[in-house]
Protein backbone atom coordinates (compact mmCIF):
# COMPACT_ATOMS: atom_id res chain seq x y z
CA UNK A 1 0.00 0.00 0.00
CA UNK A 2 2.97 2.67 1.07
CA UNK A 3 4.63 1.22 -2.55
CA UNK A 4 1.33 2.42 -4.37
CA UNK A 5 0.74 5.69 -2.26
CA UNK A 6 3.99 6.88 -2.98
CA UNK A 7 4.36 6.22 -6.62
CA UNK A 8 1.12 7.81 -7.17
CA UNK A 9 2.54 10.74 -5.39
CA UNK A 10 5.51 10.90 -7.61
CA UNK A 11 3.82 10.11 -11.19
CA UNK A 12 0.83 11.99 -10.59
CA UNK A 13 2.60 15.67 -10.48
CA UNK A 14 5.07 14.95 -12.78
CA UNK A 15 1.84 14.15 -15.44
CA UNK A 16 0.26 17.28 -14.32
CA UNK A 17 2.90 19.92 -13.89
CA UNK A 18 3.81 21.69 -17.47
CA UNK A 19 7.22 20.49 -18.57
CA UNK A 20 8.69 23.31 -20.34
CA UNK A 21 11.90 25.38 -19.57
CA UNK A 22 11.81 28.41 -17.83
CA UNK A 23 14.75 30.89 -17.31
CA UNK A 24 14.68 31.06 -13.83
CA UNK A 25 15.48 27.28 -13.73
CA UNK A 26 18.10 27.40 -16.30
CA UNK A 27 20.21 30.23 -14.60
CA UNK A 28 22.91 29.79 -12.27
CA UNK A 29 22.04 28.81 -8.34
CA UNK A 30 22.59 31.11 -5.72
CA UNK A 31 26.03 29.39 -4.97
CA UNK A 32 27.34 30.46 -8.10
CA UNK A 33 27.20 26.70 -10.40
CA UNK A 34 25.15 26.37 -13.39
CA UNK A 35 22.42 24.00 -13.67
CA UNK A 36 23.06 21.89 -16.57
CA UNK A 37 26.72 20.49 -17.32
CA UNK A 38 29.49 18.50 -16.37
CA UNK A 39 28.86 16.62 -12.40
CA UNK A 40 32.79 16.41 -12.08
CA UNK A 41 34.07 19.88 -12.84
CA UNK A 42 36.16 21.77 -10.79
CA UNK A 43 35.25 24.32 -8.81
CA UNK A 44 36.01 27.05 -6.24
CA UNK A 45 36.91 26.07 -2.59
CA UNK A 46 35.94 29.96 -1.44
CA UNK A 47 32.91 28.87 -1.03
CA UNK A 48 33.60 26.23 1.65
CA UNK A 49 36.16 28.89 3.23
CA UNK A 50 33.57 31.66 3.43
CA UNK A 51 30.98 29.31 5.10
CA UNK A 52 33.79 27.97 7.71
CA UNK A 53 34.66 31.53 8.23
CA UNK A 54 31.11 32.26 9.08
CA UNK A 55 30.92 29.92 11.39
CA UNK A 56 33.44 30.53 12.84
CA UNK A 57 33.01 34.21 13.97
CA UNK A 58 29.10 35.02 13.32
CA UNK A 59 27.91 31.90 15.58
CA UNK A 60 30.62 32.39 18.34
CA UNK A 61 29.61 35.71 18.63
CA UNK A 62 25.56 34.77 18.67
CA UNK A 63 26.50 32.52 21.40
CA UNK A 64 28.73 34.54 23.25
CA UNK A 65 26.23 37.53 24.23
CA UNK A 66 23.50 35.60 25.38
CA UNK A 67 26.15 33.33 27.94
CA UNK A 68 28.34 36.34 29.43
CA UNK A 69 24.30 37.50 30.25
CA UNK A 70 23.56 34.52 32.40
CA UNK A 71 26.71 34.35 33.96
CA UNK A 72 27.83 37.73 34.60
CA UNK A 73 30.80 38.38 37.17
CA UNK A 74 34.75 39.49 37.31
CA UNK A 75 36.02 36.34 35.83
CA UNK A 76 33.50 35.60 32.93
CA UNK A 77 34.50 39.07 32.07
CA UNK A 78 38.10 38.45 31.38
CA UNK A 79 37.55 34.82 30.16
CA UNK A 80 35.32 36.91 27.77
CA UNK A 81 37.87 39.20 26.92
CA UNK A 82 40.42 36.67 26.48
CA UNK A 83 37.99 34.51 24.41
CA UNK A 84 37.00 37.68 21.99
CA UNK A 85 40.48 38.84 21.89
CA UNK A 86 41.31 35.09 20.32
CA UNK A 87 38.61 35.55 17.82
CA UNK A 88 40.25 38.78 16.30
CA UNK A 89 43.64 37.43 16.08
CA UNK A 90 42.42 34.86 14.01
CA UNK A 91 40.52 37.30 12.15
CA UNK A 92 43.58 39.37 11.31
CA UNK A 93 45.69 36.48 10.72
CA UNK A 94 43.01 35.11 7.99
CA UNK A 95 43.06 38.80 6.58
CA UNK A 96 46.56 38.92 6.31
CA UNK A 97 46.88 35.44 4.77
CA UNK A 98 44.30 36.94 2.10
CA UNK A 99 41.87 34.45 3.24
CA UNK A 100 39.10 37.16 3.02
CA UNK A 101 39.95 37.93 -0.88
CA UNK A 102 37.39 35.97 -3.29
CA UNK A 103 39.80 34.40 -5.85
CA UNK A 104 38.07 32.98 -8.75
Amino acid sequence: VATAIASVFMIVPWLIAPQRVDLDKSSAYECGFDAFGEARQTFSVSFYLVSIMYLLFDIEICYLLPYVMCHANAQMYWTMNMFLALLVVGFVYEWGVGALEWRS
